[in-house]
């Protein structure tokens, strides 16, 4: 939230300093409000068509005069674009560009995270090779993005570390389409054998996950094992997405800006509600 306050403090000086009076945002606020509404419909109908299925005919019959009147309301404030109207329209395009950037290259990031080797064979072949890794005290949980695959703190640890944790918890998180998620459906736990296991959390998108909190619930379900926060530590990708890091499935001027945000985005210790002294950040480079 302070970054948000932050980022709407400089936009309101800066409208100040560039228009000096509200008779000056007349014409940014018409533009503004026409193009509100005529986004707002044009959601509305791929909402009602795509995900509440309803009938073609319905969603016309509902949005056309809408649309109708929206439409009209936008060609009437087209003519004001050179005196003010730019800057709405100038902050939706590049909003729009940031989020459809962000919306493809963390489509391309899970989509490789997918392709990982499934966690259950990583583990197999890790343990049972010759050089397998020393198994040291203490807990360690390695969040994850897909159910089954190998996080890639997990694979960037045993690699260069040679080690792996007496009790070695991958953790995934899923945000269901749902405000909230029934308690018995939320929390799904496989036990991998070696003191390994994979914890699958879903919750809603009105809801916070607490992972300490959710590892002590799962005390007496994982073995003999019970939470003890001085002795978990928590080991997190640190992502640094490389420029050409895509291979040509994004262009290259949307690379920068997606590894930008990559690096500024809410880290995964304040997300999951985790003490700075319990995390363990290992960087590793994005392969989109």
């Amino acid at each position: 939230m302070p970054a948000v306050k932050t980022l709407l403090f400089g936009a309101v000086m800066f409208l100040v300093l560039v228009f000096r009076s509200s008779d000056r945002l007349t014409s940014a606020y018409g533009i503004a409000v026409g193009l509100t509404m005529l986004i707002t419909t044009l959601q509305m109908v791929s909402l009602s068509r795509n995900v509440w299925g309803w009938p073609r005919v319905a969603v016309l019959a509902i949005s056309a005069p809408l649309i109708v009147v929206d439409a009209l309301l936008v060609a009437a404030n087209v003519h004001k674009i050179p005196q003010g109207g730019w800057f709405p329209v100038a902050v939706r395009i590049v909003l729009f560009v940031l989020m459809a950037t962000w919306h493809r290259g963390s489509e391309l990031a899970q989509r490789h995270a997918s392709h990982a080797q499934p966690v259950a064979d990583f583990l197999r072949d890790t343990l049972a090779g010759a050089d397998a890794p020393a198994r040291v005290q203490g807990t360690a949980i390695y969040p994850g993005s897909v159910p089954g695959a190998t996080p890639s703190a997990l694979t960037s640890n045993v690699r260069h570390n040679r080690v792996l944790n007496q009790t070695t918890v991958i953790f995934t998180n899923r945000s269901e389409s749902a405000p909230r998620v029934d308690e018995h459906t939320r929390v799904e736990v496989r036990d991998l054998g070696a003191g390994c296991y994979e914890v699958i959390l879903r919750h809603g998108f009105t809801e916070r996950p607490n992972l300490p909190r959710l590892l002590e619930s799962l005390n007496g379900q994982l073995g003999d094992w019970r939470f003890d926060h001085k002795h978990t530590t928590y080991f997190l990708p640190r992502d640094d997405a490389m420029p050409g890091c895509s291979h040509g499935q994004m262009s290259r001027w949307r690379e920068r800006p997606y590894g930008e945000m990559s690096v500024h985005a809410t880290s995964s210790a304040e997300y999951f509600g985790l003490r700075s002294e319990d995390v363990v950040e290992l960087g590793v480079q994005v392969v989109l």
